[in-house]
Order: C-alpha cells, then sequence, then structure tokens
C-alpha cells in the first residue's frame, strides 16, 4: 500500500506542475465568428473601442490600420486570429506582424496593469504609441506617460517577457457587401487569457481522486 500511496503523490506533484506550465490560450472569440463594434471613446478616431462576440464575451481593443475603417454598430466577420495584420495598414510588410512594444503594451492594457493608463485622459496617447510602433504615424503625441510605459517595457523585455507564445493576436475583421465580395476592416488587436489545458486537468482529477480513495481505505477501521 506504501508503494502506491507514493504512486499517487507523485502523480499529484506532476498533476500540479502541469498544470502550472502548460496553457492553451482562449482569445474569447475564434475564427469563423462574428463581433460587433458598440463604439469607441478615443480622442483621435482610435480606441478604447469597445466590442462585443455572437457568443456575448465583450472586450476592449486597439486599431492596427489607419487606412481601413469600422462603424459604431457594424458587425464583422472574424476571418482569421494570427500575429499580424493582413492586407491593410499604411507602413509595414503584409502581413504586418504586431511589433514586442504593441503586444507589451496591449498585454498589460487589457490587464490592468499598464501604469498610469486612465481611459478619459489617456488613451489617445495609447492608441497614437500603438499607430507609431505599427508604422502607421511616424511620430506620436500624447500626455507625457509614454515614457514611463517604455522604461517599464525595456525592464520587462530584459527581465524575459516576450509575446512569442501569442499572449496578445490580431483579429483580422472584414464583411461580404451585396455582391459577395469580401471587404477588409480594421483590424483589432486581442489579448488572450491563460487556462490549463483540459488534458491537464483531468490528470490532476484523476491524481486528486485516486489520493482521495486511499485516505479513505486507510481511515477504515
Amino acid at each position: 500500500m506504501r508503494r502506491y500511496s507514493v504512486f499517487l503523490w507523485v502523480l499529484l506533484v506532476l498533476s500540479i506542475f502541469l498544470v502550472s506550465n502548460a496553457s492553451a490560450y482562449d482569445y474569447g472569440v475564434s475564427q469563423g465568428d462574428q463581433v460587433t463594434f458598440l463604439g469607441g471613446t478615443g480622442p483621435n478616431g482610435g480606441g478604447e473601442f469597445n466590442w462585443e462576440a455572437t457568443n456575448e464575451y465583450t472586450f476592449a481593443s486597439f486599431c492596427l490600420e489607419k487606412n481601413e475603417y469600422i462603424s459604431t454598430g457594424g458587425i464583422y466577420d472574424v476571418r482569421s486570429i494570427t500575429d499580424g495584420a493582413i492586407s491593410g495598414g499604411i507602413g509595414g510588410p503584409n502581413p504586418d506582424p504586431i511589433s514586442d512594444e504593441t503586444a507589451w503594451l496591449f498585454w498589460n492594457f487589457s490587464r490592468g496593469t499598464l501604469s498610469g493608463y486612465e481611459t478619459d485622459s489617456t488613451q489617445g496617447a495609447l492608441q497614437n504609441l500603438i499607430w507609431f510602433f505599427e508604422e502607421e504615424i511616424t511620430t506620436y503625441t500624447g500626455t507625457g506617460i509614454e515614457v514611463g510605459w517604455l522604461e517599464d517595457f525595456y525592464t520587462a523585455i530584459a527581465g524575459g517577457w516576450t509575446n512569442d507564445d501569442d499572449k496578445v493576436m490580431v483579429l483580422n475583421l472584414g464583411y461580404y457587401d451585396v455582391n459577395e465580395v469580401w471587404v477588409n476592416s480594421q483590424d483589432q488587436l486581442i489579448a488572450a487569457a491563460p487556462v490549463p489545458e483540459p488534458a491537464t486537468m483531468i490528470l490532476l482529477g484523476i491524481g486528486l481522486l485516486f489520493i482521495a480513495g486511499v485516505s479513505r481505505k486507510k481511515l477504515k477501521p
């Protein structure tokens, strides 16, 4: 019995390790879904934008391209979710991968950890900074808070922060016109929330059940 108890404890420890290290990303929307643009509050024609998916998932975003557009109340198809904007943008290649700076800024925006960010006063600065790093504008203007953001970014990069695991992605949006011709629309940033992989959770559950069973047996008179 002791041998099985040791084995089950090892299984439990392995399960917990896998849960903490193996993650999949759920973006709240998937390729083929539709999203509705609820409106924006940005002072310069950009975000902060508010969106709702057909599954009632809501999220806030910022735009990537200054030469493509969206309309309040418009419904758009999610053509793909990739690491770059497709078929749009003033600067950069096609597709145009999002920069590390953009990914870090938006990741922290989505988590509420972008120091000093306020929707009313600094969203325009954040949008301009994103446009600058995506080469949509050549200079940026803001409130001066960007200096602190960039200092935090370089500190995070030095500490090993990376978007290689796709924490931040791009919703490539568009719609079919009356002639059934695809029209590209303003692509949007979206951040992921890490969730344990189903297989890992199953393994953890099995380990816990086995240990609970062994414990019950030991308690029997």
